[in-house]
């Protein structure tokens, strides 16, 4: 009991203790509340499924999802590059990075997150990534025992100590690496084509190019990629039986198709590192409908600019204000899809000096983290929710089946304000956007002088009434009306 010489003061004492009790009981009950809707690896409980203690992948109502180990359905949302920590207080990282909304940790898989959070693991499987240095970049002759002997040295090394670890999701095999690019004026074909005439490089080289004399010779690169695919899946089953291969971590601007088309046997998911400005949905949707399989943004670079860094990589805003709504409005379009199954944030602290291009963590360098996170953690929140709004059908309930809107149904077009530029909806809206079920907009940007496209995009309202966007990069781009919502174009300086 509080006792004092002032009444009015000590009943005010008491009042606050009582009322900080009661908050602290309340967030204590939301937090058990969060914490029972999932399991210990961030499974959602409303997806039960079969628990075989490893991540697995399957389908709930024609939507894609990891499974954790206890048998729930589970997106990935997962930040990179713990590499650059500078602090030792791994429990504490941990607890950051699930207060900003992140379910899982990097695809680097450092050991001290091996039994503390879902992670992910590269494995790199020929060094063509272009940013590495001249002395660690290099192509291989994959047809040679030498470079099977190399290829299972590395994937032992990995692949082994992990085998049983049940927070390690999958595998991504090498980061952007060069097919059709070259690097420095090498590529696949300079390296094969400089070989030695009898070494098995050189041999296979020859005899494709004997039969194949008028072909594009970009055909010979399937058959370096079914070498390294074929050999790195027989290798990582060969020491671990038990985890998802996701494969190589593709650069969205270099994915020749008849090479991925060689991966597509030995991998689980597509794997891709995205360019485009903004969540490019028309790009995504080609690429699931093309090869059937979900996908897995395996590592998404995006940044704001500082007053000390004003150069980052991946910008895409001059301020953290501006940041924070371009985040959300991609990682929320990017989990309403049902096909994403993950995706990876580059990264968890800063890297680069004053003066040089920054690759922009949510933390400094000093450790302080930026003004953003707390807006990050919700938008992460909010797409997670999205992911799973749409519950599953249990057993023994009817299927639910949607129909296309009815002609003689009219839903409300608006016109989003647009800035530097125009666009024209064919067929025109009449006045009030009132427009027909099932109609089939074609919109065209035109951009002012010296300004270019961004996206054309439809908006939305989707679970909760959060706003759902659908983009294209490139005009015309046509979208049907099912439902009411906003149509616009959005320029960035050319």
């Amino acid at each position: 009991m509080i006792r004092s010489r002032f009444p009015l003061i000590a009943a005010a004492a008491s009042a606050c203790l009582l009322l900080c009790s009661l908050v602290a009981t309340n967030l204590s009950s939301v937090a058990s509340e969060a914490e029972s809707r999932h399991d210990t690896y961030g499974g959602n409980r409303d997806f039960p499924a079969e628990s075989t203690g490893f991540f697995y992948l399957r389908e709930f109502d024609g939507r894609h999802f990891l499974v954790t180990p206890e048998g729930h359905g589970y997106r990935a949302l997962g930040i990179n590059h713990f590499h650059m920590m500078t602090s030792q207080d791994y429990d504490g990282a941990i607890q950051q990075i699930k207060d900003w909304g992140f379910n899982a940790g990097c695809y680097q898989g450092p050991r001290w997150m091996w039994n503390r959070h879902p992670y992910t693991k590269g494995i790199t499987l020929v060094p063509t990534s272009p940013y590495k240095s001249d002395d660690h970049f290099g192509f291989r002759d994959v047809f040679s025992p030498e470079f099977l002997v190399e290829l299972e040295e590395t994937i032992q090394q990995i692949v082994e100590p992990q085998s049983e670890n049940p927070f390690l999701i999958g595998y991504f095999w090498t980061d952007i690496g060069l097919w059709e690019r070259d690097r420095k004026g090498e590529s696949w074909l300079s390296f094969f084509q400089s070989l030695p005439a009898d070494s098995e490089g050189g041999k296979a080289w020859t005899e494709w190019k004997a039969g194949n004399r008028d072909a594009d010779e970009n055909e010979f690169l399937p058959l370096i990629a079914r070498e390294i695919y074929s050999n790195a899946h027989r290798l990582i089953r060969k020491y671990d039986q038990n985890h998802l291969i996701f494969g190589d971590r593709w650069h969205e601007i270099d994915m020749p198709e008849a090479v991925v088309r060689e991966s597509l046997p030995y991998v689980d998911a597509i794997a891709i590192q995205p360019t485009s400005q903004g969540y490019n949905h028309e790009f995504f949707e080609e690429v699931f409908e093309k090869y059937g399989k979900p996908i897995y943004i395996a590592d998404h670079v995006s940044s704001f600019a500082t007053e000390e860094f004003p150069v980052t990589m991946g910008q895409k805003a001059k301020n953290p204000e501006d940041f924070e709504a371009y985040y959300e409005k991609y990682v929320t379009t990017a989990f309403a899809t049902p096909y994403l199954i993950g995706f990876n944030k580059c990264q968890y602290q800063d890297q680069g000096n004053p003066g040089q291009m920054l690759k922009q963590g949510l933390i400094r360098a000093s450790g302080v983290p930026y003004s953003v996170v707390d807006a990050i953690g919700e938008a992460n929140r909010k797409a997670l929710q999205l992911a799973y709004s749409n519950k599953p059908i249990k057993a023994g309930e009817p299927t639910a089946t949607v129909s296309a809107p009815k002609v003689d149904e009219r839903f409300k077009v608006s016109i989003g304000e647009t800035f530097n530029g125009a666009f024209i909806v064919s067929p025109e809206i009449s006045e009030g956007g009132a427009v027909a079920g099932g109609t089939t907009l074609t919109l065209e940007a035109i951009p002012s002088s010296g300004y270019a496209l961004d996206s054309l995009y439809s908006a939305v309202s989707g679970f909760r009434n959060w706003t759902v966007y659908r983009e294209s990069m490139s005009s015309p781009w046509q979208v049907t009306v099912d439902q009411d919502m906003e149509i616009g174009a959005s320029f960035i300086e050319d």
